[in-house]
């Protein structure tokens, strides 16, 4: 039986960061339509400010993402209306960033700086109910990184002044826990990401050498939604490494930084028991992003190099034939991520 035409790679839409062909970190927000290959301009930073680590909300009205990488703001951004609100309540402290949905939208969790007693370096949990318009504080021993559990009970946060180590925690606070709890006491878990059956995550851990202060490369495990059950997903080691679940149960992809070289990594799949690379070269900052389409059947990627600039646009691959699409080859792009399909 012949396998349906890949609709995701012909039509949908994909949002992303650019800078308009100028040779500079991507600062504004694009919005891309596949089918038509049009672009509307939804958030321009062209002040010097950039937009990273954009992430839709599950019925894709609204856009969540972050100005710069040291939590200069966190913002709201309505595309119907065409409304840009910023959400975190900013100290001289400082403000958020690395802001993530809950499943249903009810909520958004970030870190933030604002309430630190060491400015610049730790930072704590907060969440915002985005119905009720309240912020809660969730930690005060640092909490950062936060990433929902599939039913929105948990969220699991790493603390870096606890150790290294991730907790998670419930929505009201409660429940605190070290999550894994892992047997090898030295190994670091972060980047986690969850099956599409809500039964198994995926995440990176890094191993502290003897010394305390120094790591090994990172490696990539699976594990039970109790955190149990650890299988290491594949055996390279890299010195960076990010899972994405797709879509498919049986598809993983990686995001690997292999040299340590700012603004460059590749995308690696597994599948089946085999891991490969499926893209060469992708621009990456270490902000985790969803790289996937809504089927899992391909993926988009910025062919940028971030220390030379060199590749330019959004590329799409079409893993059911290898095709690649290219649009917006006249920018410098990053971090795109594709609109969700309200079901």
């Amino acid at each position: 039986m012949a396998q349906p035409v890949n609709d995701d790679v012909q039509s949908g839409q994909l949002v992303f960061s650019a800078s308009l062909g100028r040779n500079d970190r991507p600062f504004t927000l694009i919005l891309l339509d596949l089918k038509s290959g049009s672009q509307q301009l939804l958030a321009d930073y062209s002040n010097g400010n950039y937009a990273v680590a954009p992430a839709w909300s599950p019925d894709g009205r609204t856009l969540l993402y972050s100005l710069n990488r040291d939590c200069d703001g966190i913002y709201l951004y309505d595309v119907e209306n065409r409304r840009n609100e910023r959400l975190d309540q900013p100290t001289e402290h400082g403000g958020g960033c690395q802001a993530a949905w809950s499943p249903d939208g009810r909520y958004i969790a970030y870190m933030s700086h604002r309430e630190s007693t060491s400015p610049g370096f730790y930072y704590d949990l907060y969440t915002f109910d985005v119905r009720a318009r309240v912020h809660r504080r969730l930690t005060k021993k640092s909490g950062g990184y936060p990433i929902w559990s599939p039913d929105g009970e948990w969220i699991t946060y790493y603390a870096p002044d606890r150790d290294a180590r991730t907790y998670r925690i419930r929505l009201d606070g409660s429940g605190e826990e070290l999550f894994p709890n892992l047997a090898d006491q030295r190994l670091r878990p972060r980047d986690f990401t969850w099956s599409p059956d809500g039964k198994r995550m995926a995440f990176t851990a890094w191993s502290l050498k003897r010394d305390g202060l120094t790591a090994d490369g990172e490696q990539v495990y699976t594990a039970d939604i109790a955190g149990r059950d650890i299988r290491l997903l594949t055996p390279g080691t890299w010195v960076h490494a990010s899972p994405v679940w797709s879509a498919r149960q049986d598809r993983i992809g990686l995001l690997v930084n292999a040299k340590g070289e700012y603004g460059t990594a590749s995308i690696r799949l597994v599948e089946g028991g085999q891991s490969w690379e499926a893209v060469v070269q992708t621009y990456w900052e270490f902000d985790s992003y969803n790289f996937w389409s809504p089927n899992g059947r391909a993926i988009a990627y910025a062919p940028m190099h971030g220390r030379t600039f060199e590749g330019r646009g959004i590329s799409v691959l079409n893993l059911d034939d290898g095709t690649i699409r290219r649009f917006a080859t006249d920018m410098l792009a990053a971090y795109p991520v594709w609109r969700p399909i309200p079901r």
